[in-house]
């Protein structure tokens, strides 16, 4: 049973898990059906997400490097513009202590920088990279068996590794970002504790080979220990203490009890007939944000609690007709950073905005992004500014009324989005009071695009502070514009992000076309009030709307 994490826990440095989408036009004839076993561990696809089984080509065996390297603790970078990948022991060892560089299609290898014929080339195979198993494996000290009625190859690791105390099929496996404790019998699984440092599990009846009694120190990688406590006969404790904050999912199986922590395994782009297509794959599924930044136009997307692989730095765009860059960079609150987890900057030729699709992948979870005309001209908006009249809303510690600021704000926005082409109509241009129920009925007479109505909060304790956005189920397209606009305000504004909330409020329920009620910040706190009160907030939150309905009407 797979359990998602609570907390965000920590990955380090992280092998490659794929490439970025090379056809498999070097393959020639192969054959299925083989099967790969490292240190006494049969690898499937269950057990390890994208896995992809071993082929026979030209009478030699090829396996998928992830896997390999992801096991045995080798140190992979793949160099996309040379299309090679290049092989160490360990993420931090001097090249010229000893390395293997294969090229993709190429016959040839370099070993310790001697050039080695090969008897069959590295390959693509549904975007994961096939080496030669005996050739790499034995580079490496390794040892490679093949049973041909089994159809099985199997690798067997040296057993003087010291990042990884327990190989030789003792049961415990640790990779840079996962790690697989092996069981022998029908078990009971209970998380005892979730901090952002540390997991305790209690394992019952689980048959764990008592060779692992004891604590293991890893020097680099997601976990820093792991330490396995038996307290009675059939009682074991598996502690691990972490580096980092990152998501993690504990996933229990019949062989294994398995913790997968996210990361960004690769970035592709493409160009098909539909337009260039941007494919962000990690290993679980995982939360995302994403914002838009114009002069100049750059689409921000934030993986949150999510590792980045190491070789996945900025990727090279060549040719691309939307990109001129596509940036990468991990992000560590405890650093200073406003997130933790991955950052991913798409640096536009021109405005564009991001048309974005998640769904579970044939490798992992996958997040597609597309890329559509900017464009508002001829919508039809309503803006709402709250209150007014005799009904003031709430009031900030200066005096200043929120039905003054709602109009302040709202005419500011109005400007902005007739700029654009848009058509707008205002429920209150003055300081009146309009029932509740008029707002959104002059909107469904006037037959417009959306609704939005503009407010500033308040909280009795004025403890509260940041944004808040909310939607009614009026309409299947109402969630969609409340994100939207939500990210773009946020992330405009820099105050606290308190999410999109659900509510049964009139103005949303009565409308007919997607509706939003927006709470910039909180008049009762007094840095937001601080913000509320300089005309340049204004001008952001008038921005911000623009940016989510652009991407908002592209999408529709």
């Amino acid at each position: 049973m797979k359990r998602y994490g609570v907390y965000r826990i920590l990955i380090g440095l992280i092998v490659l898990v794929g490439v970025l989408g090379f056809s498999n036009s070097g393959v020639k004839a192969y054959s299925e059906d083989v099967h790969l076993q490292i240190d006494g561990t049969l690898l499937e696809a269950s057990t390890f997400p994208g896995y992809v089984p071993p082929r026979i080509i030209d009478g030699r065996t090829l396996v998928p490097i992830r896997v390999i390297s992801e096991y045995l603790g080798w140190h992979v970078e793949w160099f996309s513009e040379t299309r090679q990948v290049l092989i160490t022991k360990t993420e931090d060892q001097a090249v010229e202590e000893g390395f293997l560089l294969l090229t993709i299609d190429d016959t040839e290898a370099i070993v310790d920088g001697e050039p080695v014929p090969l008897d069959v080339p590295p390959t693509i195979f549904s975007d994961r990279t096939l080496v030669p198993v005996r050739f790499v494996a034995e580079s490496f000290g390794s040892k490679v068996d093949w049973d041909d009625e089994r159809r099985l190859v199997s690798i067997q690791s040296e057993t003087d590794d010291a990042d990884a105390p327990n190989a030789g099929g003792s049961g415990l496996h640790v990779t840079p970002y996962a790690l697989r404790l092996e069981v022998t019998n029908p078990y009971e699984l209970e998380v005892i504790r979730e901090t952002q440092d540390n997991i305790v599990i209690k394992l019952t009846n689980a048959g764990i080979s008592d060779e692992l009694a004891g604590s293991f120190e890893y020097e680099s990688g997601t976990i820093r220990t792991i330490q396995l406590r038996w307290t009675g006969a059939n009682e074991v404790y598996l502690h691990v203490d972490l580096r980092d904050p990152l998501l993690y999912v504990i996933d229990s199986t019949t062989e294994a009890v398995l913790i997968d922590f996210a990361v960004l395994e690769n970035v592709s782009i493409q160009e098909g007939p539909s337009g260039s297509q941007l494919t962000l794959t990690t290993n679980i599924p995982i939360p995302w944000r994403h914002f838009t930044l114009e002069d100049p136009s750059r689409i921000v997307i934030d993986l949150l609690g999510v590792g980045q692989q190491a070789q996945l730095g900025d990727q090279t765009v060549n040719n691309c007709p939307v990109l001129s860059a596509c940036r990468l960079g991990r992000h560590r609150e405890a650093t200073g950073d406003s997130f933790d987890g991955t950052r991913l900057v798409l640096d536009l030729k021109k405005a564009h905005v991001p048309l974005i699709d998640e769904q579970a992948g044939a490798n992992g979870f996958e997040i597609g992004i597309s890329f559509g005309e900017p464009s508002i001209s001829g919508r039809r908006i309503v803006l709402d500014p709250g209150h007014g009249g005799s009904d003031p809303g709430a009031r900030g510690a200066t005096g200043l009324t929120e039905k003054a600021f709602n109009l302040a704000v709202s005419l500011v926005v109005a400007e902005a989005l007739e700029a654009a082409g848009a058509e707008v109509l205002l429920t209150r241009t003055r300081d009146e009071y309009i029932h509740i129920y008029d707002r959104p009925e002059l909107a469904n007479q006037a037959k417009v695009d959306a609704f939005i109505s503009i407010h500033a909060n308040a909280e009795i304790r004025h403890q509260a502070s940041g944004t808040e956005t909310y939607y009614y189920s009026n309409h299947p397209e109402s969630r969609s514009l409340a994100d939207l606009i939500h990210q773009q305000v946020v992330m405009a504004l820099g105050r606290p992000d308190r999410g999109v909330r659900f509510a049964n409020f009139a103005v949303l329920r009565e409308a007919e076309m997607p509706a939003v009620l927006l709470e910039t910040l909180y008049l009762t706190c007094v840095e937001d009030e601080q913000l509320l009160l300089d005309p340049a907030t204004y001008d952001k939150v008038a921005d911000a709307i623009l940016i989510a309905l652009k991407q908002f009407f592209a999408q529709r």
